[in-house]
Parts: structure tokens; C-alpha cells; sequence
């Protein structure tokens, strides 16, 4: 009985440690791109962990349905469904985003950004809505990303 026990713990051990948690994100009109991934380092699942005075990594990985000049990105947090701009020192995506422009049609993109979440952040849940937008600000690729700050 006793080595039954401890089989069925050694099984649920290893199915529980070996399935990753999918971080949880909605398309929130995505135009001119398809998403493939979203992902965070640290990972996170159904809500994204932020935690202050550390970095954080977001990686979109995007096929992009048609050829375009340049990409922007756009960040905005929404807090009771009112949507407040989250200021960039560079929002160029090419030269600050790992991507190639101009993008062309059919092809597989990684963006990846690295933020650093500052101290004076305020402690709260919110969306992320996060935004690669083409030259006539079109969105190429939207997300809204559930987080907490702590």
C-alpha cells in the first residue's frame, strides 16, 4: 500500500512540475499580423506577476500577414476599463525590439522588449494592453495581458 502511495506522489510530482503554465492573453484586434506566442520572463500563467525595482521580458512572437515600412510599439495600462499611456524612451520596435524592417509578408517574427518595473509603481491589478503598430499606426499585432504589480 505504502509503495502505491508513493508511486501515485512520484506520477503527480512529475506531471504537475512538467506542464508549463500558458501565460493567459487575448488578441485585442491584431490587423495586419497573426500571434503565434506571447510569453514573459519571469513566466507567469493566468495573470502576469510584476514586481517592482525588477526586469521584465516580453517576447510576441507574430507572422506578419503583409509587407510593412515600420513598427511602433504601443503600451497602454487599463485600470477600470480606462485606457493610460505607458510612455517609451524608444518605441521604434526595429531598433529597439529585436525586429528587421522593413517586415515582410508571411514571415515569423520575434519581438522581444525588456522593461524594468520602477519603485514608485503603484501596487494594483490591470490590463496590459500591448500594441505593434505599422507606419499609418495600424495595429499589426494587439494583446491585453492580465497583471499585477507587487
Amino acid at each position: 500500500m505504502a509503495v502505491k502511495i508513493l508511486l501515485f506522489a512520484i506520477v503527480m510530482y512529475i506531471i504537475f512540475t512538467s506542464t508549463e503554465a500558458k501565460m493567459k492573453y487575448t488578441d485585442c484586434g491584431s490587423k495586419k499580423g497573426i500571434v503565434e506566442n506571447v510569453d514573459m520572463v519571469p513566466s507567469c500563467g493566468s495573470v502576469c506577476n510584476l514586481h517592482l525595482g525588477q526586469n521584465v521580458t516580453f517576447t510576441i512572437t507574430f507572422k506578419s500577414k503583409e509587407n510593412i515600412k515600420s513598427v511602433q510599439t504601443v503600451i497602454h495600462g487599463v485600470l477600470f476599463g480606462m485606457p493610460a499611456p505607458f510612455p517609451l524612451p524608444n518605441p521604434d520596435s526595429c531598433s529597439d525590439g529585436d525586429l528587421t524592417c522593413p517586415l515582410k509578408e508571411d514571415t515569423v517574427y520575434h519581438y522581444v522588449k525588456q522593461f524594468y518595473v520602477e519603485q514608485y509603481y503603484p501596487k494594483l491589478f490591470l490590463n496590459i494592453k500591448y500594441e505593434l503598430v505599422d507606419q499609418d499606426e495600424i495595429d499589426i499585432v494587439c494583446v491585453k495581458i492580465p497583471a499585477k504589480i507587487l
